[in-house]
């Protein structure tokens, strides 16, 4: 079963994205900020990380960089509704920071799967509906 971490500040996103993925057979695992989910992949790898951007204690941009710097592998889908004074500023920034998709908030259930599937296949065999 392939791993996938969703590291968001909110919680209603977290959940909403983890059932989606669930659903498509894939194991979730979640963090609350960046400071977290590097300490969970270091442990614990993940096959695929989506991370929001602008989060508390370290962002979205500095978790991709952080992870990467030792985990060039990893694939990482960066996920941002823009704020209300930047809307379209930090997903090109995800993008050269290395993330290797992105996806703006909010984000359809199927634009999510598709996202994954492709960056590294089905969750399990059976799963999805």
């Amino acid at each position: 079963m392939k791993r996938v971490m969703i590291v968001d500040d909110e919680e209603q996103i977290r959940d909403v994205l983890m059932k989606i993925l669930q659903r498509h057979g894939y194991q979730v695992v979640v963090a609350e900020h960046g400071r977290q989910a590097v300490s969970i992949f270091e442990s614990n790898p993940v096959d695929l990380i989506i991370t929001d951007i602008t989060m508390p204690q370290m962002d979205g941009l500095e978790t991709i960089r952080t992870i990467l710097s030792n985990n060039p592998q990893v694939p990482i889908i960066a996920i941002s509704g823009g704020g209300h004074r930047f809307p379209d500023y930090f997903l090109p920034m995800a993008q050269q920071s290395g993330a290797k998709m992105v996806l703006k908030k909010p984000i359809r259930s199927q634009e999510l799967v598709k996202a994954v599937e492709s960056l590294i296949g089905g969750g399990a065999i059976g799963a999805g509906v």
